[in-house]
């Protein structure tokens, strides 16, 4: 198993990766002048863990890219320590999404699992489309 965190949890990940005694996977972030974000993932081909939180639409977006990058592991976890957009667990008003379905249905393409850490709401982790935990 190797893991790999996104740009806003590279230390969280490398601590994890130190006390399972897994391989931490190399990753490069960068934006473009017009804002538009890179991802880079070296990718093992076994068991791989993503790890990242989403913070903020960039963040969110990354986690996206970062995902897609790493296609190619044998199966591939997500692990996310503080997931936002999960307040907005159902309308409030009409005319408004619900955040929290939209961001769990986007990131549950592409990964064979999730675990949310301390999520607001435990009803959030029905709109995941793969089988999810919140620990």
């Amino acid at each position: 198993m190797k893991i790999i965190g996104a740009e806003n949890s590279q230390v969280l990940a490398a601590k994890t990766a130190r006390i399972l005694g897994a391989g931490l996977l190399p990753a490069e972030y960068r934006s473009f002048p017009d804002g538009e974000l890179y991802v880079r993932a070296g990718v093992p081909e076994d068991d791989l863990v993503i790890i990242g939180s989403i913070t903020s639409s960039d963040s969110l977006i990354q986690l996206l890219l970062l995902i897609d990058a790493c296609e190619d592991a044998d199966e591939l976890t997500l692990v996310i320590p503080y997931m936002g957009y999960a307040r907005q667990d159902k309308k409030f008003n009409p005319g408004e999404p619900v955040s929290a379905r939209a961001v769990a249905g986007i990131l549950s393409r592409g990964i064979d699992r999730a675990f949310t850490i301390n999520i607001h709401e435990d009803s959030v982790i029905e709109h995941f489309e793969v089988p999810t935990k919140n620990i």
